[in-house]
């Protein structure tokens, strides 16, 4: 059978997005490394650790989110809570005035990425019948890749224009905005979440 119905086209597509903005903005943030360098005045193996917290944090994220998926919380709620941690942590590096500081935020950053990467993908996994499951998530993982080629290159010539704090600003809302409104397309019915054929198969 070829196509793709709506509700599913729907989802493949908000979890794309979500890809694009988990994996964009731990890699965008390569870009930020000699602004931050400059603004704070460390060294740069000071101030690539920060971003070094972002990517371990992201790993934590995801295996924390796959302790509370479905157990405590849903793919939704998980995701939700993920756009509005991205939002907060990457705001408060934006703040920033010594690289001590930016730790919590980095962490904070990591962990929420993550979860909300997880969400989606497991959303997406659980929805798609297993004939087509590699075809659609494969499709929707090309986020990452769209994520990690366009953003650092965007941010980068904003950088140049604005300064690295408001850029980052910019990063936090449009990474929170995208993510919050991928969300709701993450929702998994109760009968697929307790089979665990329907995800091995």
């Amino acid at each position: 059978e070829v196509g793709c119905p709506p509700h599913l086209a729907k989802k493949v597509g908000a979890c794309f997005v979500s890809q694009f903005f988990t994996s964009g903005p731990i890699y965008s943030f390569g870009v930020f490394l000699p602004f931050i360098q400059a603004d704070l005045g460390v060294s740069l193996p000071e101030v690539s650790a920060i971003g070094s917290s972002i990517n371990t944090a992201q790993f934590a994220g995801a295996f924390l989110a796959g302790l509370i998926i479905p157990q405590r919380a849903g793919h939704t709620a998980v995701a939700l809570f993920g756009a509005v941690g991205v939002l907060i942590g990457l705001a408060s590096l934006s703040m920033i005035k010594n690289p001590y500081a930016a730790y919590p935020a980095a962490i904070l950053t990591g962990l929420c990425l993550g979860s909300s990467n997880l969400a989606a993908i497991v959303a997406l996994n659980a929805a798609v019948p297993a004939k087509k499951r590699a075809t659609f998530v494969g499709f929707a993982t090309c986020g990452t890749s769209m994520g990690t080629i366009l953003l650092p290159q965007f941010y980068t010539l904003l950088t140049e224009s604005i300064g690295w704090r408001w850029v980052m600003r910019i990063n936090a809302a449009v990474s929170c905005v995208f993510l919050a409104a991928a969300a709701p397309f993450f929702t998994v019915q109760q009968e697929l979440v307790s089979s665990p054929q329907s995800l091995l198969s």
